[in-house]
């Protein structure tokens, strides 16, 4: 499970990440979700996953991407269904209140569905993405050629440049949409560059 799990969080596969390394690393990068899921070993697999969602992705990537940018701007966020009673309650239910074929949140939209109208019931999930492959296309094409092209890019000290380079050529060229991975190499390659500053 913990395997899937990663893959499927995962922008690169654990093949390409070896492959990226200028030196082999024995690290294991599912450590970390191991040892949540070892927390709620007994428990149902629909309850391991949620456990770990709410102690590996909420607090560790969405709520303090949403607390930075709020208050980034002088704004204060809540998040109400957070609520530790709530949470609390939510997750002593049976999975048969959480999930039923391939509908999610059942009692949630149980619960709402005198208040809210069936075409926001029956809506499909819709994430906040933003357009990072037209972007790199375009107007941060620039960054890119400067942190993930450019042989003095601090990030070739630890991956191997001729790993990176054909994920940019397929995406300049259109041929895949390797917004994502791109975003994350360039996040390291400048977290790098602040590192050799200080």
């Amino acid at each position: 499970m913990r395997e899937r799990i990663q893959v499927w969080c995962s922008f690169f596969r654990p093949e390409e990440v070896q492959k990226l390394l200028r030196r082999p690393s024995t690290a294991n990068p599912g450590a970390h979700f191991e040892e949540v899921l070892r927390e709620v070993e007994g428990a149902s697999p629909l309850a391991r996953l949620l456990y770990l969602n709410y102690r590996t992705y909420l607090p560790e990537d969405l709520l303090v991407k949403m607390d930075r940018m709020t208050m980034a701007h002088g704004l204060e966020a809540r998040s109400p269904l957070l609520d530790t009673a709530l949470t609390e309650f939510a997750g002593s239910l049976p999975d048969s209140l959480k999930l039923r074929g391939l509908t999610t949140k059942v009692v949630l939209r149980e619960a709402f569905r005198h208040l809210v109208p069936p075409s926001i019931l029956g809506r499909r999930k819709m994430g906040f993405g933003v357009p990072l492959g037209a972007w790199f296309r375009s107007q941060m094409r620039p960054l890119v050629e400067e942190q993930l092209v450019s042989p003095n890019s601090p990030l070739f000290e630890h991956l191997d440049r001729d790993q990176v380079l054909p994920f940019v050529n397929e995406h300049m060229a259109g041929k895949c949409d390797h917004g994502q991975k791109l975003f994350c190499l360039a996040t390291l390659s400048l977290w790098l560059q602040s590192l050799s500053r200080n």
